[in-house]
């Protein structure tokens, strides 16, 4: 799940700021037991396409990762 609410507009540009929140599991993290997370998630709109990014921690060696991903609006 993702909720972004605009903070800024300028034309059809937009700024978003939001979370997603999700259920995972990781082998490192509770013995692979599904467990939820919840992370910030900021984005950038241009008409229908928005491009949303978040950062997922971790340790050394795993996790630390910038995840982007976009969508369009038809």
């Amino acid at each position: 799940y993702a909720y972004t609410h605009p903070f800024f507009r300028a034309g059809e540009w937009r700024a978003e700021i939001g979370y997603t929140a999700f259920i995972t599991s990781r082998t490192d993290t509770l013995h692979s037991f599904p467990f939820p997370g919840v992370l910030p998630l900021v984005g950038i709109s241009y008409g229908n396409l928005t491009i949303n990014s978040t950062y997922i921690p971790g340790g050394k060696g795993n996790g630390n990762v910038l995840f982007t991903f976009a969508h369009y609006h038809f």
